[in-house]
């Protein structure tokens, strides 16, 4: 960062199920801006709601390009509410931590090669194809995301869910393994 001539942009989308922020590289760093959005911990993904933290100058910079109404009212009010309602908030967050962790661990049970996540899904490699367990989960009316492109192909995407969903899910698993 201190060597970089430019702005450094970090993004932030998943901060809030992380153990950290780069929050405090704003006190030493002219030249970062942290970009966050509402739309993971806050749910709501389909409003295109979100915002920067760094340097006076850069988020000027930064407001002078951008267009004029380029958030809606709807999206503005459910921002608000969002940030209003901070115990929803915090325990939103601590239900996916701690589902994140009892889905990590079941996974792991499977068998399934895992990469440690600090957001709200899990990147986990079956033991067996994952076009065929993709393709099981489907025939169940469960939806996960398959790569089949190098470098991660036969990984898949797990978005965190309710305990219920999880027990499903591995329920599925337990079947198509």
């Amino acid at each position: 960062v201190a060597v970089s001539s430019g702005v450094v942009a970090i993004d932030e989308a998943y901060v809030d199920f992380a153990p950290q922020s780069c929050l405090p590289l704003l006190e030493h760093h002219e030249n970062v801006v942290l970009l966050r959005t509402f739309s993971k911990s806050y749910g709501l993904a389909g409003l295109r709601i979100g915002f920067a933290l760094g340097p006076r100058d850069v988020i000027e910079a930064l407001s002078s390009v951008k267009d004029s109404y380029n958030v809606d009212r709807l999206a503005i009010a459910a921002a608000v509410a969002a940030i209003e309602d901070e115990d929803h908030h915090r325990e939103l967050v601590e239900e996916v931590i701690k589902n994140r962790g009892e889905l990590a661990r079941a996974l792991a049970e499977m068998e399934f090669d895992l990469v440690p996540s600090a957001t709200n899904f899990i990147f986990a490699k079956p033991p067996k194809a994952a076009a065929a367990v993709v393709a099981g989960l489907r025939e169940r009316k469960i939806l996960v995301r398959h790569y089949d492109r190098e470098p991660i192909a036969g990984w898949v995407r797990i978005t965190v869910g309710t305990r219920e969903q999880h027990e499903t899910l591995i329920a599925a698993l337990k079947e198509i393994l």
